[in-house]
């Protein structure tokens, strides 16, 4: 989301739209988000904070920005993940919790500050609750700053917000995600100002199928959701129930938002999703070329998914990936350059680029 800045009287409306199967954790580096759910929550997410809601068995929410906000011409950065839950938590009830900055442990000195927005990082554990061991942190980096990323959990990778940093004698810049391999030990070396997000966790426990807002184990289960929010069997929205983002016809695919997720071995799961579609594509192997979707009804299994990385980007140009890891990587969002499948055999660690 972002960094943009709106017209006084203008801001972001996402309508109320469903989810099931999966957690957004929603985290904004600048600006204001005003949250709402079925569940009658209503918070205003801010710089530092934590917005983590699980959808279960289904929730609808609505992302707008405030009117005081929009009188003042509002800025917007920050980053929502989407996280699946595990199976036997694919049916529960949805539940929402905020987290004021002040809650989450931030860890300063060398240069560098982290705050750990969930799960357990440098010996310190946010108290943000997530039924799968994981991680989730902003790290931000003074030129000449060096960050370990130790081999705790299997999956581990980082997205580089801003910035540009070194990793074994190679350098990465901003809008680049890296997955590394599982055991290796890593060192970043910040050379400019960096602020990055530290994500990973342990492998899921089994295939996820995602279409649209909804992710599932079962596409039985994505078909009954498809058909109840065609016939608004989902629980309303108080407080902003005028508006509602129809089900799509057919996914199609749109540039402007991309979910990056961790697989077993560093593979990386993709697809395209916006509030309005959703699909699994081919790449081109061009920048801004037409895609043509592999399935009209589905999107690409990610085996294993177990946090992706949703960006909505403002922008409408994308990098596609190159067609040799296709099956590994089915999308990348604007920034990304071709992916390549990449290994450094140095022993700092072996990095996958995408």
């Amino acid at each position: 989301m972002g960094p943009a800045e709106f017209l006084v009287g203008s801001g972001i409306d996402v309508r109320p739209h469903p989810h099931i199967g999966l957690a957004t954790v929603t985290y904004l580096f600048d600006g204001e988000i005003m949250h709402r759910d079925s569940l009658g929550s209503a918070v205003a997410i801010r710089p530092g904070e934590l917005n983590l809601m699980s959808s279960g068995a289904g929730v609808v929410h609505s992302e707008r920005t405030s009117p005081e906000q929009r009188a003042l011409g509002p800025r917007l950065f920050g980053i929502q993940a989407w996280a699946a839950l595990p199976a036997a938590h694919e049916e529960g009830a949805p539940t929402f919790a905020h987290y004021d900055a002040a809650r989450l442990p931030r860890i300063a000195g060398e240069g560098k500050t982290v705050r750990v927005v969930m799960g357990q990082l440098y010996g310190h554990t946010s108290p943000a609750e997530f039924p799968h061991p994981s991680f989730y942190a902003e790290a931000v980096l003074a030129p000449g700053a060096v960050l370990p990323l130790d081999a705790d959990y299997d999956e581990r990778a980082i997205y580089i917000v801003s910035g540009e940093i070194d990793i074994a004698g190679e350098s990465f810049g901003g809008a680049r995600l890296l997955v590394f391999r599982p055991g290796d030990r890593i060192s970043i070396l910040a050379t400019a100002q960096t602020r990055l997000i530290l994500l990973g966790g342990e492998p899921m426990d089994g295939p996820r199928h995602i279409w649209w807002n909804f992710v599932s184990s079962s596409k039985d289960r994505i078909d009954a959701a498809k058909a109840d929010w065609k016939a608004k069997r989902f629980a309303p929205m108080p407080g902003d129930a005028d508006e509602f983002i129809p089900l799509p016809r057919r996914p199609q695919l749109d540039s402007t938002t991309v979910i990056l997720g961790l697989v077993p071995r560093t593979q990386c799961a993709a697809s395209f999703n916006n509030r309005n579609s959703s699909a699994s594509v081919r790449s081109e192997g061009k920048a801004g070329s037409r895609h043509k979707a592999e399935d009209d009804s589905w999107n690409e299994e990610s085996s294993h998914l177990l946090l992706g990385l949703l960006l909505r980007l403002l922008e409408p140009s994308a990098r596609l990936l190159d067609d040799r890891v296709h099956r590994r990587c089915v999308g990348a969002a604007h920034g990304i350059d071709h992916a390549l499948e990449r290994r450094r055999d140095g022993s700092r660690g072996r990095v996958r680029r995408a």
